[in-house]
């Protein structure tokens, strides 16, 4: 979750806070999704 976590901060150029942890369990999940998917080729 703290990766998710910097590259929601990265991309939205503040600090991720409480409110914002549905935002940064979205991005976590979209990087699993990237990650097996280059598993998969």
């Amino acid at each position: 979750m703290l990766e998710a976590a910097w590259a929601w901060e990265l991309a939205h150029d503040r600090r991720a806070q409480v409110k914002d942890e549905v935002a940064v369990r979205e991005r976590r999940r979209a990087m699993d999704e990237a990650t097996a998917a280059a598993k998969a080729e």
